[in-house]
């Protein structure tokens, strides 16, 4: 952070002037918060379910190895898609993240040239200009919110099945391997 400030201070006038310390700023913060994201997940979440999936894949192995390539299955379609529609999403991610950088620039710029503003009785101008941005940054958001819950129903719809086929297998293993 220490380094962040310093170049921004050392950077020239003309680049100061041409109104880009904001969009700078909001960068640096998306780009901290994007890697604790990724840590937190990777180290709270991948790890674990990674060791129990393992688990898991080996009792069904012991039980019945069709239950276990069902799981296989589920884990490479699940992954498939998630990557997949992940990717899709990220140009609405994209989207957002241009208006949020132009609505900080834009916010940061007003604050800055605060003087200018006022002295040209620009206040109304600043403000519906900053409120339409951020309308159109809500909509943007809005969608890539929507399209999440897609993908989380997608998720959940593979989970169903697979569970439903695993619990048919077992069901059906125990019916009628056993001499039920």
């Amino acid at each position: 952070a220490n380094d962040f400030v310093k170049k921004v201070l050392h950077l020239s006038f003309r680049f100061h002037s041409e109104r880009k310390t904001g969009k700078i700023a909001k960068e640096f913060a998306r780009g901290i918060s994007g890697m604790e994201r990724f840590m937190d997940a990777f180290v709270f979440n991948l790890i674990p379910l990674s060791f129990r999936l393992v688990v898991i894949f080996f009792v069904f192995w012991w039980v019945d190895w069709h239950i276990a390539l069902v799981l296989v299955g589920l884990v490479v379609a699940f992954c498939t898609f998630t990557v997949y529609a992940s990717l899709l999403m990220q140009k609405r991610r994209e989207a957002a993240n241009v208006l949020d950088d132009e609505g900080s620039r834009k916010a940061m710029d007003a604050l800055m040239n605060a003087e200018a503003v006022k002295y040209f009785q620009q206040e109304s101008v600043e403000i519906r200009l900053f409120n339409r941005m951020r309308q159109n940054w809500k909509e943007t958001k809005q969608s890539e919110w929507n399209g999440w819950t897609w993908i989380a129903a997608g998720q959940i719809f593979m989970n169903v099945v697979s569970v439903t086929i695993i619990l048919a297998l077992m069901i059906w293993k125990l019916l009628y391997t056993r001499g039920g």
